[in-house]
């Protein structure tokens, strides 16, 4: 058994990555994440946290 591949697993090899790319390129930033909805009933917050080299435990520990 030879390990290297054919013309057959190379073309099944390149039409997975264009599926794979097709569908991670058509999707799209849903609208809610653009425009945050103005509802009094629910608080809505979009944040991006640094750890900054901490432990998961030190990090909860400062934290809370």
């Amino acid at each position: 058994m030879s390990n290297t591949l054919n013309n057959n697993d190379l073309y099944k090899l390149f039409i997975f990555k264009v599926i794979i790319f097709s569908l991670l390129i058509g999707q799209q930033t849903p609208d809610w994440i653009k425009n945050i909805p103005d509802d009094d009933n629910y608080y809505w917050a979009l944040a991006s946290i640094e750890i900054k080299n901490l432990s998961e435990k030190s990090y909860k520990d400062k934290a809370n």
